[in-house]
């Protein structure tokens, strides 16, 4: 509370300079002011954010003040938030040798050379800016940590994020930006520990337990999610956050009710989130109220009508309504929209199973197998969409392609054995057979049942038994 109410007077101080001195510069009454308070001034313009303002005082503080190393440090400081860094190193090379025991121009000179990249002569001016604020060490490290994160080192940022807390243990706030640091570099173990840690001390931080609630969330740790966002909903009732992450959370737990009521909440405090439109659209969905999620889905569409996935989701009810034409044309819509998402041509595919041709099927396969060549499946569904037809000659020429793409998919070889035992050509049955057996032996029973009739052909089932027993 101390630090607080010292922190607080300290600011109005800053803010008591600047009525002051804005005052002096309207009246056009330029009195000689103390460097301190210069300082102050131009702090309180950097921390406000008014850099124009900061850089017009930086000048007059010079004019009356020209040998003053801490307005110099002021003036580098602020050309590092103009992103003017050469200009900034030019400046601190210079102070480094008129005050090589100051910790601040050592510390900014490292700010200039991380933004120029130069990461290696940055490390070393943060560590001599270390060695020199020995009182400090547990801030400089703190906010040494914060701009290499802030720069996307996040290994770099982590080393001196856990300096700072061996320095100063008592500094549990440095505990958050270990974790988030552990979280980017993907050591979800640690961050979850530095997280608990964290909330021992501070339980009533709700950007923490969202911060660990979702990653549970992508851990898949469903039951520790939901804790940890009922916590976020206990220290803040009707949180957008937790309500929209614990409705998500139940989702994937499969309590697609309780999700529901999570989402009715969530949107009438959000009214305007498409996304939560279509999380309680599915809820519906899942429970079999399918003019309800229509409602929602087409809500979710007045609010984002260039948005491709609501129209793709209405498409998809509108289906297991078996409402096929407009099924049909709301998929259409979603394509529209997003000519690439292969999961909207694969619903056309299947829509077009009841409202199509046999040659409507063929034309949306072709670009979803051009669109996804690595997709197995679809070639397979292509390929066994042909199978019946009539001299093979469309099924031989997609199998072709479909082995150029994946030269070593066991599925495509099977098949192509099945064809070719069918034909009587025997000898090319059993070596497509063996090929396939050596990539994936698992998959031959799935194309026994696919197939049966395969078993009729006496060669070909003398040739299965034989690998099975080899």
């Amino acid at each position: 509370m101390r630090e607080e109410a010292e922190g607080f007077l300290w600011n109005e101080r800053g803010d008591n300079l600047v009525r002051r001195f804005e005052k002096m510069r309207k009246e056009g009454t330029f009195r000689f002011m103390d460097v301190s308070d210069y300082e102050e001034i131009i702090n309180t313009y950097m921390d406000k954010g008014e850099l124009e303002k900061a850089g017009q005082t930086i000048k007059l503080a010079l004019h009356q003040h020209p040998g003053a190393l801490t307005i110099r440090l002021r003036k580098a400081d602020l050309l590092i938030s103009l992103e003017e860094y050469e200009k900034a190193l030019e400046l601190l090379n210079l102070l480094t040798h008129l005050d090589s025991q100051n910790y601040e121009v050592f510390l900014l000179r490292g700010l200039a050379c991380i933004h120029l990249g130069r990461k290696d002569e940055a490390i070393l001016d943060f560590d001599t800016s270390l060695e020199l604020g020995d009182e400090m060490a547990g801030d400089i490290a703190f906010q040494i940590g914060n701009e290499l994160e802030i720069a996307g080192m996040y290994e770099e940022a982590l080393v001196y994020m856990i300096r700072a807390y061996e320095i100063n243990p008592e500094d549990v706030s440095v505990l958050f930006d270990m974790g988030f640091l552990y979280q980017q570099l993907g050591k979800d173990e640690k961050a979850l520990s530095v997280y608990r840690k964290f909330l021992e001390e501070e339980p009533f931080d709700v950007t923490a337990w969202g911060n660990l609630g979702r990653l549970y969330l992508k851990l898949e740790r469903y039951e520790e999610a939901l804790d940890a966002f009922e916590y976020l909903l206990a220290v803040q009732e009707d949180n957008p956050e937790g309500l929209f992450y614990k409705g998500r959370t139940l989702m994937h737990m499969g309590r697609f009710q309780e999700a529901k009521e999570e989402y009715r909440i969530y949107v009438s405090r959000s009214p305007h989130d498409m996304e939560g439109m279509i999380n309680l659209g599915t809820c519906y969905r899942e429970n079999k109220e399918y003019s309800r999620a229509l409602t929602w889905y087409k809500m979710a569409v007045e609010e984002s009508p260039d948005n491709p996935l609501p129209y793709f989701l209405i498409a998809e009810v509108y289906g297991l309504r078996n409402k096929w034409e407009d099924a049909e044309i709301y998929c259409r819509k979603a394509l529209e929209r997003d000519h690439e998402d292969d999961a909207f041509w694969h619903l056309l595919y299947y829509i077009y199973e009841h409202t199509g041709t046999l040659r409507k099927q063929i034309e949306v396969m072709d670009t979803l197998t051009a669109l996804v060549p690595d997709n197995i499946s679809y070639w397979l569904e292509y390929l066994l969409l042909l199978y019946d037809l009539p001299g093979k000659r469309e099924f031989e020429g997609i199998l072709k392609r479909a082995l150029k793409h994946l030269p070593e998919a066991a599925e495509l070889y099977y098949l192509k054995g099945i064809v070719r035992f069918q034909e009587g050509r025997y000898a090319e049955g059993e070596e497509n057979f063996h090929r396939a057996w050596s990539y994936d032996p698992e998959k031959l029973d799935w194309f026994l049942e696919k197939l049966p009739g395969i078993l009729q052909i006496p060669e070909a089932q003398e040739y299965i038994q034989h690998l099975k027993i080899e």
